[in-house]
């Protein structure tokens, strides 16, 4: 019996990097998981991984940017999973440049997809987790969602802004059994970074976040964590 046995989950983003490493670690400790992505490929991909390894997983094309797109997907997933006890906002892109440089196009872009997603994502599955009497959102922002700097002004706004949502959201969830809670990872060896040779070496790993993860999806009922860092040795902050 894992320590996830007879839960269920959704992940966005959970085709590749942190997302799909959560999904991975879940289905591992007894959860059953929908994989969801743009991509339905990767996504059937990274469930028939899982799959594979023994866990149970589904694989849901979904842009959390369209409200119509999260709607469906959390209504799948409830009739794949017969409930929601975890929700992971995973899904996230980023832009580098300064803000006087950045476009208003890319600003929603970002926007959209890592604040927006998270909201309607959470707002979907809220009421279900309300009738449940218990849930976990948990939310995946980043060190530049606590501090911010030169050429992180679009991404730390988006980030930044899922810190608070998180917040409020626990408030609210705090009479129904539902918690709420953010992970602000550092540097992590994801396809999003694009890092190459020896700057990997001093990168976190997906699989150190997916640790934190199952942590914060495993504590007792009376404990919550708003807020989780999660940073390289050596970084100075």
């Amino acid at each position: 019996m894992g320590r996830l046995a007879g839960k269920s989950a959704l992940v966005t983003g959970g085709s590749s990097g942190i997302g799909r490493a959560i999904a991975q670690r879940f289905a591992g400790e007894g959860a059953a998981v929908v994989v969801s992505g743009r991509d339905l490929g990767r996504c059937e991909a990274a469930a028939a991984a899982i799959t594979a390894a023994g866990g149970r997983a589904f694989a849901l094309a979904a842009d959390v940017a369209v409200e119509a797109d999260v709607e469906r997907l959390v209504r799948e997933s409830l009739a794949r999973l017969g409930r929601v006890d975890i929700l992971v906002a995973n899904a996230g892109i980023g832009v580098w440049q300064p803000v006087a440089e950045t476009s208003t196009e890319a600003w929603d872009r970002v926007l959209d997809t890592n604040l927006k997603g998270a909201f309607l994502c959470a707002r979907a599955v809220f009421p279900i987790m309300k009738r449940q009497g218990a849930g976990t959102l948990l939310a995946v922002s980043s060190v530049a969602g606590v501090d911010a700097w030169e050429g992180t002004g679009t991404y730390s706004a988006s980030k930044f802004g899922l810190r608070g949502l998180m917040k409020a959201l626990s408030d609210e969830g705090e009479p129904h059994g539902i918690k709420s809670s953010t992970i602000c990872p550092g540097m992590v060896d994801t396809p999003m970074i694009g890092a190459e040779g020896s700057e990997r070496d001093e990168m976190m790993a997906p699989e150190d976040v997916a640790e934190a993860a199952l942590y914060l999806a495993t504590l007792g009922r009376n404990v919550v964590v708003h807020d989780l860092v999660l940073d390289r040795r050596g970084s100075g902050r």
